[in-house]
């Protein structure tokens, strides 16, 4: 594929060639015919109708070999690239031929330039030979409203008529809150009637992880919800812990998402008594939470009581009282007391097909 910035500076200065050929392999020198001696990735060659072939240079590299054969445009795995510079995109390993960007790294290291890997929050310069093994952590955030990608918030299942606990539940849900500030993260509420229960929430929370690098080795992961004025007039201690969730859309909330919460703990639950009301509180996941987390689409979880709701046990009944812990969600101004998802990994500077680039071609 042919430079557009090429063609279309060939084209204002001798008209609309008839073809061209990117990184074409030099044949003629000094007009004497010198055999084949090499692709040349700064260049382009534009033929016209009367067989005059006209040719842009570039001081810098402007393509790249694909892993299909093909001479591409840089652009297409660089966000940005000079002389003596060039910042690989992401998925630079998907399309890029290993031998090209051998050739790139020792141009680079002879003229004194860079090659950057794109690492999440900066970008890093490797060299041929080395085994480079980047570490973090990344910190995700939902998206507060108006979201573009991920969502926050409270789902519950309210029927003022009371239930018996195994059916509030196992309820489906009637109500979601997707764009408050501060609010319930899980609860209860007992009824007017004997042994039943009116209201149960729930909190959901998704995190866009997909920038992570795909060949990333997860070592740990903290998710912090920052609390807020927790209450227990019921005696009922409330404890909370993190566990799967599935609503039906990354944006926004519907009260069914309600029965989307899932049972198996993410983390070490914690209690009501060690809630903080003016920190945040921080869930370490366990493997099972970790296996949660999606390198490539959004990840989903929930704030769930524990000790009542996921275990199935009935809490003591007082009448009206209602038992909850709170916090801060991602309406809350900037993101000092937003929840969070803390990300520790690991990832070698790799191809897709998993060998360790520096080694190979060391």
């Amino acid at each position: 594929m042919i430079d557009l910035n090429d063609l279309k500076f060939i084209s204002e200065r001798f008209g609309m060639p008839i073809s061209g050929t990117p990184a074409p392999i030099s044949i003629y020198k000094d007009g004497i015919f010198k055999g084949k001696e090499g692709i040349n990735p700064h260049q382009t060659n534009f033929l016209y109708p009367d067989r005059k072939i006209v040719a842009v240079f570039h001081v810098k590299p402007i393509y790249y070999l694909h892993q299909n054969g093909q001479w591409r445009p840089m652009g297409e795995i660089a966000s940005g690239f000079g002389n003596r510079w060039i910042n690989l995109r992401k998925d630079w390993d998907k399309k890029c031929d290993l031998r090209y960007i051998r050739w790139l790294m020792k141009r680079m290291e002879l003229i004194k330039g860079n090659v950057n890997y794109p690492f999440p929050t900066k970008l890093l310069p490797i060299r041929e030979g080395q085994e480079i093994m980047f570490a973090s952590p990344e910190t995700f955030y939902p998206d507060p409203n108006v979201e573009t990608t991920t969502v926050d918030g409270l789902v519950y299942h309210e029927n003022l008529a009371g239930l018996a606990w195994a059916d509030i539940r196992t309820a489906t849900g009637n109500n979601a809150i997707d764009d408050t500030d501060a609010n319930i993260f899980s609860g209860l509420r007992g009824d007017g009637n004997t042994d039943k229960w009116d209201r149960l929430l729930r909190a959901i929370f998704l995190f866009d992880t997909s920038p992570l690098p795909d060949t990333a080795t997860i070592s740990s992961a903290v998710l912090s919800l920052k609390g807020l004025g927790s209450v227990n007039p019921g005696g009922t201690s409330p404890s909370i812990n993190i566990y799967v969730s599935n609503p039906a859309a990354d944006t926004s909330l519907t009260g069914t998402d309600f029965a989307t919460t899932g049972t198996t703990a993410f983390a070490t639950a914690i209690a009501f008594a060690s809630w903080s009301d003016a920190g945040y509180n921080d869930f370490t996941l366990n493997a099972s939470g970790i296996a949660n987390i999606s390198k490539t689409i959004v990840s989903k979880f929930s704030a769930v009581n524990a000790n009542y709701d996921v275990a199935g046990s009935a809490p003591a009944w007082s009448s009206g009282n209602q038992d909850t812990i709170n916090g801060y969600y991602a309406e809350t101004a900037g993101t000092t007391s937003d929840p969070k998802l803390v990300v520790t990994y690991t990832v070698p500077a790799v191809n897709r097909a998993g060998a360790i680039l520096m080694s190979l071609l060391a």
